[in-house]
């Protein structure tokens, strides 16, 4: 199982070992009841939501955008103060009314991200997006994290992915 195909074609290219032809993805399972878009003013340029530290891109937003247009929420882990606007960690059931208040999300990470969970929360609020290569959900088809109505499917389609896959693995020798 893997959370991308970014992900598999990565653990793929490390092991240097072909992995089976049935492969099971867990695409993203946010509950679109509570990250959609509200219809509130974007006062906020640019978003990030994560934890805040060089590996997740901090340097490359602050290169990007400049501290002035950055508001970031979430743990500090620089060992240095924030540039930029820090709203600090937040609880899951808020972040739908911070993202609502965002114009752009930016996601800009230096090392590969399996997933990118609040990418797609970003998105699914209405976000316009600035995201690099490195982040996984960006390898499924657009709709499988844009569109709610897939979205809210995803776990649904999990679950009979594994059981199909299940379904075709020959029985053991009977004891």
């Amino acid at each position: 199982m893997f959370v991308s195909p970014m992900q598999r074609t990565l653990i793929e290219s490390v092991i240097d070992v072909p992995l089976p032809s049935t492969v099971i993805y867990s695409r993203p399972q946010i509950d679109t009841s509570l990250f959609r878009q509200l219809g509130h003013e974007r006062d906020i340029d640019v978003l990030y939501v994560g934890s805040i530290n060089r590996a997740k891109g901090y340097d490359n937003l602050i290169e990007r955008f400049g501290p002035d247009r950055l508001t970031f929420v979430g743990p500090n882990y620089l060992d240095e103060p924030i540039q930029g606007t820090w709203l600090g960690p937040m609880a899951n059931d808020s972040l739908p009314e911070i993202y609502n208040r965002a114009k752009t999300f930016a996601h800009l990470p230096r090392w590969t991200e399996p997933m990118g969970r609040t990418v797609v929360e970003a998105a699914l609020c209405g976000c316009d997006l600035v995201l690099n290569d490195r982040v996984g959900v960006t390898s499924y088809e657009s709709q499988d994290w844009r569109e709610p109505a897939r979205v809210q499917t995803n776990a649904e389609l999990f679950w009979s992915e594994l059981e199909d896959a299940l379904t075709c693995i020959p029985a053991g020798p009977e004891s």
